[in-house]
């Protein structure tokens, strides 16, 4: 499996930032999994639904914590503890999320409706 290595915004102090990533070719039907899990919409007792507004960051982090394969901060990878990346600076993850957008995209279930006229393959 080969990386890509993510410049990111340099600390205060000039130290470089980095991450390294899976490949948008590598992504596979567990990551789609993954980013669909972080989905919760709540259903009312009248029957109407309600969306978590913390959705789009879920379904971010749960993606970034299976594609994220190294990177230069003092914490453990994501994978092993997704809170990682709740202590990254807001420069930084920011820089991230513009970085993986591509990623993000090749796992988005509403593409996959579109391409299946409409209904999803859930």
């Amino acid at each position: 499996m080969q990386t890509d290595h993510i410049p990111l915004p340099e600390a205060e102090d000039g130290t470089e930032r980095w991450v390294t990533v899976r490949r948008v070719g590598d992504i596979v039907s567990g990551d789609r999994k993954a980013v669909r899990r972080a989905i919760s919409i709540d259903i009312g007792e009248d029957g109407t639904s309600h969306l978590n507004a913390g959705v789009a960051d879920d379904m971010r982090e749960a993606l970034l914590a299976r594609i994220i394969t190294g990177w230069s901060f003092d914490l453990p990878l994501p994978v092993a503890n997704p809170e990682s990346l709740d202590k990254l600076p807001l420069d930084v993850i920011d820089a991230l999320i513009e970085a993986t957008r591509e990623h993000f995209a090749a796992v988005d279930f509403r593409r996959q409706a579109s391409k299946n006229g409409g209904t999803s393959s859930a």
